[in-house]
């Protein structure tokens, strides 16, 4: 699931798979912030072991399967 900023810009996606390398991906669901580099240029950050925070659970308790 991905989320958007008011100027539809990506901001936060949701994985709720290890993408079928659970060495790579320890942690499942997990997620991924996008920021800006100092070229405004959108980058996802690349941890694979950001565990759910207890908001993410609360506005994605419709696809978690926990």
């Amino acid at each position: 699931r991905k989320y958007y900023d008011e100027t539809v810009k990506p901001r936060l996606d949701i994985d709720m798979t290890d993408h079928g390398n659970s060495k790579q991906h320890p942690v499942v669901p997990h997620y991924h912030e996008w920021t800006e580099n100092e070229s405004k240029k959108l980058i996802r950050d690349s941890a694979h072991d950001n565990g759910l925070k207890k908001w993410h659970r609360i506005a994605n308790e419709d696809i978690l399967r926990e």
